[in-house]
């Protein structure tokens, strides 16, 4: 099962809420105040999260205080992080929030993209809205992300640019392709902050069966009549395999010509990508030569694993067919690893070690 997100957007998404929200799920904030130290930007702020309650509903509302902010365009901020000492998976999601928000503003504005300056984005705290949030994701190896239908306000906002329209046209042009809906709140309650960080994640609607683990509440700055400003998280094991009868793609190949050592190499590779399984079997080949037929399990056949397997081994044809499977349903109870199947109607279970 893998560790995956669920973002409830009920009262519309910010780079602060969702922030807060990975607060109050239990994100320690001294490892991103180090982060920020690696960027060089931790002089500037101080982030002070509080616990507040709204309309009954505890959570986290995250202030950021700011020093005087030191102009900055889209290049020198790309620059900072990426000659950083953040590990590499927090530099790349920070990078790529980062650069879809630049890309819409430069867009709406007609600026080049390295010309883009942060503080038409959001300052600072955009800045530490990307990294903040790159690392939560990081801490709680999170490896997927699901969304609710997006909320959106209606009416007018105020900008440095003057009077735009709500949502404001980076949000909008961040979230092509995503559902949106309209509240009658006049405020920004989605901005494009949030946005980039729902693309940058690749956030999908899915039918998703989780089983819950952390659950985190971030409020935001606005006060409504009727409702709390927040919006809240849900961080869990997603099952896999919610139908008993599924499809999987197998690919097999002969090899009779690679040393051990460039298996092994293949293998350790390979499992980096998005595979199901791999089998390797003793076999014989052409002209009786003793060799191994490999045998991999993916759920969809694309075309760089295909470019990936033709380029780390001798092979020069590969095989492919479509199969029908049964599964069994799978989930954690504890340190028990549980398999259940109501149709069959056969519940099992075993030990998992790592768990313990």
């Amino acid at each position: 099962m893998k560790k995956v997100l669920f973002i409830d957007d009920f009262n519309g998404i910010s780079g602060d809420i969702l922030l807060s929200c990975f607060i109050d799920a239990g994100f320690n904030i001294n490892i991103l105040e180090e982060n920020l130290k690696k960027i060089d930007i931790s002089s500037e702020v101080k982030i002070i999260p509080k616990k507040i309650n709204s309309f009954g509903i505890t959570g986290t509302n995250l202030n950021i205080d700011q020093k005087p902010l030191k102009s900055r365009n889209y290049k020198e901020i790309r620059n900072l992080i990426e000659n950083s000492q953040l590990n590499e998976n927090i530099k790349k999601i920070s990078l790529k929030i980062l650069k879809n928000l630049a890309e819409a503003e430069s867009k709406i504005h007609s600026i080049p993209l390295d010309e883009v300056h942060f503080h038409e984005i959001g300052g600072v705290d955009t800045i530490i809205d990307a990294v903040g949030v790159a690392t939560a994701v990081d801490f709680f190896e999170i490896k997927e992300c699901y969304i609710s239908n997006i909320n959106v306000g209606r009416g007018e906002i105020k900008t440095s640019h003057g009077i735009y329209p709500n949502p404001a046209p980076a949000t909008i042009e961040l979230l092509k392709g995503y559902n949106l809906k309209f509240l009658d709140i006049n405020a920004e309650i989605t901005t494009p902050t949030g946005a980039a960080i729902i693309k940058s994640l690749n956030c999908k609607y899915n039918n998703l069966t989780i089983i819950p683990e952390k659950i985190g509440y971030g409020f935001g700055k606005y006060k409504f009549a009727d409702r709390p400003n927040c919006s809240r998280i849900i961080i869990g094991e997603k099952l896999e395999n919610q139908d008993s009868n599924s499809k999987i793609i197998e690919i097999n190949f002969n090899i009779d010509d690679m040393t051990g050592e460039e298996i092994g190499y293949f293998i350790k590779e390979i499992v980096k990508k998005d595979i199901l399984d791999i089998s390797i079997i003793p076999t014989l080949t052409k002209k009786n030569r003793p060799g191994y037929l490999v045998m991999i399990l993916v759920k969809e056949l694309k075309e760089d694993l295909l470019k990936f397997i033709f380029s780390n081994t001798t092979t020069s044809g590969i095989r492919f067919s479509e199969k029908d499977r049964i599964i069994l349903d799978r989930y954690y109870e504890g340190n028990k690893k549980i398999f259940k199947s109501e149709k069959l109607k056969i519940k099992k279970w075993k030990l998992e070690f790592d768990k313990i």
